[in-house]
């Protein structure tokens, strides 16, 4: 297109945000030759972006992290290591003093959780909630471990890579596992056996392990 009509077509097609800047040919017509001296004395717009504008850009708002809503109180029994556990707080102290009421009674509040919650058979459900019982026991008269020595097999520990169960205790990173297993025997008989003095027994189809 000849600088003409694109002048002319340049003034008529404005884009937004755009202007037309002209200059001048500083080069001599007549050594140009006919066409280019017409060319030459024709001002040739050039497009030139649109400044910026004066308003600050706005900053985006931070997206908030999703999270899940607080339980409610009344459901706070489902967790049997929770110190705000309503059925555990209301007999938290026959519990420590080994009322055997009272840990029957837990039993019992137990059992109707699991059935509820899970929908489960009266018989599915005793067994979870002995294991309930199984770790309150544990937590609170089970045998308190020495942290330098492994939980599972008592040997001293002599490098890194133990494994912390709780409550002190540590035990060896083997590959088996070997010395996780015969410390989680070990507590757990330890419970079956205090349950058992309490008037606990463990309910049918119960496992160790």
């Amino acid at each position: 297109m000849p600088a003409s009509m694109f002048a002319e077509w340049a003034g008529q097609h404005s884009i937004p945000g755009y202007g037309v800047t002209y200059f001048e040919q500083s080069r001599s017509a007549a050594a140009l030759g006919t066409s280019a001296a017409i060319d030459a004395a024709v001002q040739i717009p050039r497009a030139t972006a649109a400044p910026l504008l004066p308003e600050p850009v706005t900053t985006v708002t931070r997206v908030t992290e999703a999270r899940l809503p607080p339980k409610e109180t009344s459901n706070k029994g489902s967790s049997q290591r929770n110190p705000s556990s309503l059925e555990i707080a209301a007999w938290s102290v026959g519990l420590d003093a080994g009322d055997p009421i009272a840990w029957r009674t837990l039993f019992e509040l137990r059992i109707a959780y699991r059935e509820k919650s899970g929908e489960r058979t009266r018989a599915d459900a005793e067994i979870l909630a002995f294991g309930d019982c199984m770790v309150q026991w544990h937590q609170r008269h089970g045998a308190r471990q020495k942290a330098e020595r492994c939980a599972g097999c008592g040997d001293l520990f002599t490098e890194e890579g133990a494994l912390d169960v709780g409550r002190g205790a540590r035990v060896h990173l083997d590959p088996r596992l070997s010395c996780l297993t015969r410390y989680g025997q070990a507590w757990r008989s330890a419970a079956v056996t205090g349950l058992h003095a309490l008037g606990l027994e463990p309910p049918t189809g119960f496992e160790l392990l």
